[in-house]
């Protein structure tokens, strides 16, 4: 037979091959031959179809590459019903002219429906192309899967229970017929008989982080996932059921539909009553309008369904934190985590142009492309992620630039129009990375806007373990690496190390074990002969550690030896009780879950030893961050510029978990003179608010009732006790309470926003609080924890000055937790101690010092003088 045309365009819908009514010899379904390959059809008989030939519509003449007046061969085809018989068919639907494309929703389940009344007892094979007719649209329908009923499933024979797949069934009225949206379709798509597959995963099942090439943010991705992606893996009908979303498109048909509520309205063409712009009387029933026009007969406008609500997702995410922490490698490996388009980078200052207006459309064009496939797909559009590193060069607070020429200002507008502006996107997600977000314009961190603020922070011991793991993975692949190297021990000696530090200790390890096989001659030459055994071993990474690679945010060993070079003389009891108060500080600031900030002011005359004593309690806590803030290093700085510089040390010390600040020679940091008086104002003023603000990340937790009851304690139990004191401790503490020593210890008024410290150690020498006595037992201090307990990061300051009382006037003691005196060498027993630590002086030399110094022997000496003279 020949191939010809479909003689109707209803003939064409009925997805049957259509014969002339006169051929008996065939039956409903048949095969039809062309060169290659073999298609079954549905016949319908029709007497416009001439003998001889077969008519076929034009999606069917391209699915089975037919032309017109082809040569096929035709013969009968019986279903196997007891294996085709069509249990579940999924259909790709997209509108069939792109003329015709709108956004009203069309309900799957109607739809359905009517394909099985339309299509039913019709054969189906995949990759068959078809028209369909659903509430006055064509549609394209292309069969992507069949799945066949099984009987063995009934009988109990298939225990998976999956149904078997086939290429080529029969439609039947109790078929599931599953409709799913191709990847370029706008068509929006509500019911239940529609798939969820349709919707492409955004997440690449292959990802491995060390893969990747990134360690240490295992929690950073967690969080930037529950935020940013959570609702994007979700098809549209489960977001839409949250309720939130475009509710600018459902506020526009609202508006539609109740501004013909009563009275007059304007009746436009389109709506079918008359003229633009002429006046008709509206009656509401339901959501129909009933308008009444002189000129006109009684015509019913119904307005159009409302639009689909889609969930609204996170449109950008801000990642600030130290330089060398890996935000640029987390914004560029989310592209290759995420199934979605290849990432825009853009650098911040690349967007800025010389010519007026083009930095604006610069904005514009990185947004063009999601702008043109939302328009086209809607909620189905794909995710375009626009990735802007240094974002504070374009993006610093608007009007902050004096005597520029607006454009800073004109691009933050443009950034935040197009984030989230009058015409919202849905289908985008901008990255931006800095580490000074307090530049940044507030409206660009608004909800909405960059509303997921994650800080990428100094990894802990166990991101240092993945980060140096991931670094070193080639040299043990190709066995060069020693087998003494522990990545773990490395991980324990690098504390706030960023990860681009690690990288360049590895670095640095390979080009010393390099180095041993180059020989030292008149020319640079690699000694072949030792090459071949290069490993590096754990010494090059020791030496590397100690020499070569240093943390920016860590202890710097030589910023507080030279303070303690000589060592600490323990010429006595006062020396040894301040080490003992700075231990349990340093005990307390480690294990405390309720003290995140600890001061202590070390105070006392000139050269009495406060700066030793301060450095020697900063070494001995071994925090991985120690700085001390000293005058020394001011010299010369304006008010301003010294306000800086001790903020920029606690901005410092906050991005560690245990940071230890020494604020030396408070009085020389104030420019304080006793002529005058005169001192700064602004400094004084920095230092108050940086030495009561608490490190960032604390978290409240609520730990019980106040506690009461022993004197000087936190409760009447020892739960209720600080968390963290060891027994030693304690013991101490009581001993001091009990006024066996010189120190006690009382709960004082915390500089973190009122709340009431833990237990502090306090001297009695400076004590404001009064040891209670048998014949006056009054009530004690007691510590008035209101149960917030604080994880976090944690801060110990030290501060020392010779002039108390200066600090007194301006109000700056109240700022510290407690107060440490430390005393002068008083006594001739604390001077021959010193003397015979030092080894400066014989025996016999430090006896007869002895004796000068005694206050017993000297007066007799003054006797025998008297006596003498003949007084």
């Amino acid at each position: 037979m020949q191939a010809a045309r479909c003689p109707t365009d209803e003939l064409s819908l009925t997805n049957c091959a259509v014969i002339n009514d006169k051929e008996p010899q065939f039956e409903q379904h048949v095969t039809v031959r062309n060169v290659a390959h073999m298609y079954v059809f549905t016949l319908r008989k029709h007497p416009s179809v001439n003998a001889g030939t077969i008519a076929f519509s034009l999606p069917q003449r391209k699915w089975a590459g037919l032309s017109i007046g082809q040569e096929v061969k035709v013969t009968n085809y019986k279903f196997d019903k007891s294996k085709h018989c069509i249990s579940t068919m999924t259909v790709e639907i997209d509108f069939l002219q792109k003329k015709s494309v709108d956004s009203n929703p069309y309900d799957s389940d109607n739809m359905a429906c009517e394909f099985i009344q339309h299509f039913n007892n019709q054969a189906f094979s995949v990759g068959q192309q078809l028209v369909f007719s659903f509430c006055d649209k064509l549609f394209g329908l292309l069969i992507k899967d069949i799945e066949a009923m099984d009987p063995s499933i009934l009988r109990g024979e298939n225990e998976s229970g999956k149904k078997p797949k086939i290429e080529i069934g029969l439609l039947l009225g109790n078929s599931q017929v599953i409709f799913e949206k191709s990847e370029t379709s706008s068509i929006t798509l509500v019911g239940k008989a529609k798939t969820r597959g349709s919707r492409q995963a955004i997440i690449s099942p292959d990802w491995n982080f060390e893969k990747m090439g990134i360690g240490g943010l295992d929690k950073e991705f967690s969080d930037i996932f529950r935020r940013a992606f959570a609702s994007r893996v979700f098809p549209p009908d489960i977001q839409s059921a949250f309720g939130c979303g475009q509710l600018a498109a459902v506020m526009r048909w609202h508006a539609l539909i109740e501004r013909p509520a009563k009275g007059t309205a304007v009746i436009g063409g389109r709506g079918g009553a008359g003229a633009d712009g002429e006046v008709a009387e509206v009656k509401q029933t339901d959501r129909s309008f009933s308008a009444f026009s002189p000129k006109h007969n009684h015509i019913t406008f119904t307005p159009p369904p409302p639009p689909p609500v889609c969930c609204k997702h996170v449109k950008g995410i801000l990642l600030y934190g130290p330089p060398g922490c890996g935000k640029t490698l987390m914004a560029r490996q989310i592209g290759n985590m995420l199934k979605a388009r290849e990432p825009k980078i853009v650098n911040g200052p690349e967007i800025l142009n010389k010519y007026v207006g083009e930095s604006e459309a610069n904005v514009r064009k990185l947004f063009a492309d999601a702008e043109d496939e939302q328009k086209r797909l809607g909620a189905n559009s794909g995710l375009h992620i626009i990735i802007f590193d240094e974002i504070d060069a374009i993006c610093k607070q608007r009007g902050s630039m004096a005597g520029s020429t607006g454009v800073h200002d004109t691009v933050v507008n443009q950034l935040l129009s197009k984030i989230d502006g009058v015409e919202q996107l849905n289908n985008i997600l901008v990255i931006g990375m800095t580490n000074r977000p307090d530049l940044i314009d507030d409206a660009l961190l608004r909800p909405g806007r960059l509303e997921v603020k994650m800080e990428i922070g100094l990894p802990d011991e166990k991101g240092r373990v993945q980060i140096l793991q991931i670094h070193t993975a080639r040299m043990r692949q190709n066995d060069l690496m020693s087998a003494d190297v522990d990545v773990k021990e490395l991980a324990v000696e690098t504390k706030n190390y960023s990860g681009a530090e690690l990288e360049g200790l590895v670095r640095a390890a390979q080009s010393t074990a390099m180095n041993r096989h180059i020989k030292a001659s008149a020319t640079v030459e690699v000694n072949l002969e030792t090459a071949e055994k290069l490993q590096v071993s754990r010494s090059d990474f020791l030496g590397s550690l100690n020499n070569d690679i240093k943390p920016a945010f860590g202890t710097n060993q030589e910023d507080y030896a030279s303070y303690i070079m000589n060592g600490i003389i323990r010429w006595g009891d006062p020396v040894s009780a301040v080490l003992e108060d700075g231990e349990l500080l340093v005990q307390q600031t480690k294990n405390s879950e309720r003290t995140p900030l600890v001061s202590v002011l070390l105070e006392g005359p000139p050269n009495s030893g406060k700066t030793a004593l301060a450095a020697k309690i900063a070494e001995e806590s071994q925090f991985p961050f120690i700085k001390i803030c000293s005058p020394d290093t001011m010299i010369g700085h304006s008010e301003i510029a010294k306000c800086q510089a001790i903020k920029k040390i606690f901005e410092d010390a906050y991005k560690s978990q245990l940071s230890c600040v020494v604020v030396d020679d408070i009085e020389r940091l104030l420019d304080y003179v006793p002529i005058g008086p005169r001192f700064s104002n602004l400094v004084l003023q920095a230092l108050l608010v940086l030495l009561k603000k608490t490190p960032p990340k604390l978290v409240s937790v609520v730990d019980g009732p106040e506690p009461s009851g022993v004197p000087g304690a936190g409760g009447g139990q020892g739960d209720r006790e600080e968390k963290g004191l060891c027994e030693r401790a304690r013991t101490w503490q009581h001993r001091r309470l009990c006024g066996t020593s010189s120190a006690c210890s009382i709960t004082t008024p915390h500089a973190m926003g009122g709340q009431p410290a833990a237990i502090i150690p306090l001297s009695t020498r400076h004590c404001s609080a009064s040891r209670p006595s048998p014949s006056s037992p009054g009530p004690s201090p007691t510590c008035r924890l209101s149960g917030a307990t604080f994880s976090g990061r944690k801060l110990l300051i030290i501060g020392t000055t010779s002039r108390k009382d200066v600090l007194q006037e301006m109000e700056m003691l109240n700022a510290f937790s407690t107060t440490i005196h430390i005393p002068n060498i008083s006594r001739g027993e604390q001077l021959v101690e010193a003397l015979e630590l030092l080894g400066s002086f014989q025996d016999a030399e430090r006896a007869d010092i002895a004796k000068q110094v005694d206050s017993g022997f000297r007066v007799n000496k003054f006797m025998s003088l008297l006596k003498e003279e003949g007084a």
